[in-house]
């Protein structure tokens, strides 16, 4: 049985140059990559091409190394919030691109690409287009020897949009939280699926390649049994469009029957600190914490005909605290200091989703 460890990780204003109030430590952010034993990271909130591009530099020490990386932002947009950058992070001796052979014989690198290809899909479900459009990825994952194995990943990283006008975190207002699902909807529903049914090249059309298609990202909803603390005077928080812990949907398209699931229930995102930070002391472990946006969906269907298990947390890298998620040794580095994580790192935890993969072969036909 084979495993392989995907992360998502919100970056929050990731830039050579961040701001006043964000000085971000990419020895700090390598050093939780490496010790989550990430085999690949989908990151949202990457300002520039050449943080991420550094933060490759010092996963490699500095020299040739095993990781890479691909960034790109969603351009046919009008709405400037939307402008952020995606980007992932693999290590090759684990993951590469993937590879197509055409009809000519040429092999064909997969680079990784925003989806802006949805037009007909839109008209056919009568949904509403994105405002940040998804970056998107097919690695095949590789063993020992570094021989792909017959079988890739197909990855959509997202970022739903949190509000058409200001990024305000603190109110949440119903007809941009309304906006948010119709969103994952059309994410989770439609394009996952239409990743999920193409094919590439004669390897894939003659033998049906295994594909495993994940959905991950910053969704800006939580599921729904989050308990999340809010004032009185305030709406209810955004919660996905259904209830339960894991989220279920069943869809048909006339070829398959889908069961759409979203998981990974632990809260991720920080609260919004005191301007004195002599008032931190008032928050204590959880209360640091206040929603639960970052999730991993895909079709819990397929991956049982196809004997994959799937499982996801977050990774605790300000405390130690057992009770909460999965820890790593990088937490000893901050102590419990949630400022300096915020400062350095992020105003999100990162979150994994462990697969493994029996060598139990299922044809996607056989589906």
């Amino acid at each position: 049985m084979s495993e392989y460890i995907l992360g998502s990780f919100n970056m929050f204003k990731f830039a050579r140059q961040s701001g006043p109030e964000v000085k971000k430590s990419y020895s700090r952010i390598a050093a939780i990559i490496r010790d989550a034993k990430f085999d690949i990271v989908s990151m949202q909130e990457v300002f520039s091409e050449e943080a991420v591009r550094e933060l490759v530099f010092v996963l490699n020490n500095g020299a040739q190394g095993p990781w890479q990386c691909s960034w790109d932002e969603p351009k046919k947009t009008t709405n400037k919030q939307a402008r952020e950058g995606y980007a992932f992070v693999w290590n090759t001796r684990r993951l590469d691109k993937a590879a197509t052979r055409l009809e000519n014989g040429s092999i064909r690198i997969f680079e990784p690409q925003i989806i802006n290809q949805y037009k007909k899909e839109i008209i056919r479900t009568g949904k509403k287009g994105l405002l940040r459009n998804p970056f998107y990825g097919r690695f095949a994952p590789r063993n020992a020897q570094g021989e792909s194995h017959q079988f890739e990943l197909r990855i959509i990283n997202a970022h739903i949009m949190y509000s058409k006008s200001v990024d305000d975190r603190e109110i949440y207002d119903l007809a941009d939280v309304e906006m948010r699902k119709n969103e994952y909807t059309l994410l989770s529903q439609v394009i996952l699926s239409k990743i999920d049914l193409k094919r590439y090249g004669l390897d894939d059309v003659k033998t049906h390649l295994n594909a495993y298609t994940i959905l991950m990202g910053d969704y800006n909803l939580n599921i729904d049994n989050c308990p999340i603390s809010i004032g009185t005077n305030r709406n209810p928080p955004p919660y996905l469009p259904a209830s339960g812990r894991n989220f279920i949907t069943l869809l048909s398209d006339g070829r398959q029957q889908r069961e759409i699931v979203t998981i990974q229930d632990e809260k991720t995102s920080l609260i919004r600190l005191p301007q004195d930070p002599a008032m931190d002391k008032k928050y204590i472990g959880e209360a640091h914490y206040r929603n639960n946006y970052d999730h991993f969906t895909f079709d819990s269907r397929k991956f049982r005909a196809y004997n994959l298990n799937a499982s996801a947390h977050r990774i605790n890298v300000i405390e130690d605290n057992p009770q909460y998620g999965i820890n790593v040794p990088i937490s000893n580095y901050f102590q419990g200091d949630f400022r300096k994580y915020h400062d350095e790192v992020s105003d999100h935890l990162p979150v994994m989703m462990k697969i493994s993969i029996n060598p139990r072969r299922t044809r996607r036909n056989e589906l």
